[in-house]
């Protein structure tokens, strides 16, 4: 299965962070995937805050990835965070503030392991089956329901649903298999955007 995790560094262990999450594998695959969505820039983004003296933007953003690095056990991380937010919180730093070049530096470990890690679930193939017998119009239109819902929740279960759409409804195989494939390089939005153009169309 392509939920397979990144593996543990010193800069993030996500075994612990599993374990955090009571095994479950699917919501910390997200979480991480979200972690590099929103927060790979944070460090460009702190700066600016800095910079137009937004200091307690700044000391926000330094909190949230305290909360963000404790989540996913990137303990260093959380260290710099919480030596970072820390200083915000009594005097606006300098650009050139040590504490900021420190969190910097873990933060782009972190992301570099994160990149790497997606990097490769992405270069894994999808997979194309054959086709089974077809469903009824009922059942199709559960599925394609219940595709909508995973996508729209980033939920990593709707490449299998993608694939099994494939296989049951010959017809659209090249839509199903269009958004298997966004799905699988975690491109959730454009996978939905895809089925709800064909939803549309129908």
């Amino acid at each position: 299965a392509n939920s397979s995790l990144p593996p543990d560094a010193d800069c993030c262990k996500a075994s612990d962070a599993l374990n955090l999450m009571a095994g479950n594998q699917k919501l910390l695959t997200k979480l991480l995937i979200e972690f590099l969505d929103d927060h790979a820039l944070d460090a460009q983004k702190l700066k600016g805050c800095i910079e137009q003296k937004h200091q307690a933007d700044a000391e926000r953003m330094a909190h949230t990835m305290k909360g963000l690095a404790g989540m996913l056990c990137a303990k260093p991380l959380q260290a710099c965070s919480l030596a970072l937010e820390k200083g915000l919180h009594e005097q606006l730093l300098e650009l050139s503030d040590e504490r900021i070049s420190a969190w910097e530096s873990e933060l782009s470990k972190v992301v570099h392991h994160l990149q790497n890690w997606r990097s490769q679930l992405v270069a894994q193939p999808f997979k194309q089956a054959q086709p089974k017998p077809a469903r009824s119009a009922q059942e199709l239109s559960d599925m394609i329901a219940r595709l909508a819902k995973l996508l729209a929740e980033f939920n990593p279960e709707a490449e299998e649903l993608a694939q099994a759409l494939t296989d049951s409804d010959p017809e659209h195989q090249a839509i199903w298999a269009e958004i298997g494939q966004k799905a699988h390089d975690f491109d959730f939005e454009a996978a939905l955007a895809t089925l709800q153009q064909h939803r549309s169309e129908k």
